[in-house]
């Protein structure tokens, strides 16, 4: 199957993309730092790691895809959105509790719309 075999190759990118946006906010936008937004986003992507080691493209993806607006949005909150004060900046915490599940439901999901894309490709 070549079309399986190709997308064996891509798995590492949306990994690198989600590391690469964590990157940016992190020195560019937030002054905060780095390697904190780093760590948050290691653990986050915990799920695409999994699927990387199962050696499964749509599940890389689909858990990228379902960690990715979460990160964003957390660090649109945390560094971008004016301090009103209030105490301290909760926004990771939603990304943890809604995030990484659905990061591990959308892996699932993709795996197995991968899975019917690759059986319809014998027909």
């Amino acid at each position: 199957m070549p079309l399986d075999s190709f997308l064996q190759n891509l798995r590492l990118i949306p990994i690198l993309i989600v590391f690469a946006v964590q990157a940016v906010y992190g020195l560019f936008v937030c002054e905060t730092n780095f390697f904190a937004l780093i760590a948050a986003a290691g653990v986050l992507l915990v799920p695409a790691l999994l699927w990387h080691r199962a050696s499964s493209f749509g599940g890389v993806l689909g858990a990228c895809v379902g960690l990715l607006p979460w990160i964003v949005w957390a660090n649109h909150i945390e560094c971008v959105t004016p301090y009103i004060g209030g105490g301290a900046a909760m926004a990771y915490v939603a990304v943890f509790f809604w995030g990484f599940p659905s990061s591990v439901l959308c892996g699932f999901l993709f795996v197995r719309l991968q899975q019917k894309v690759l059986s319809n490709e014998d027909r």
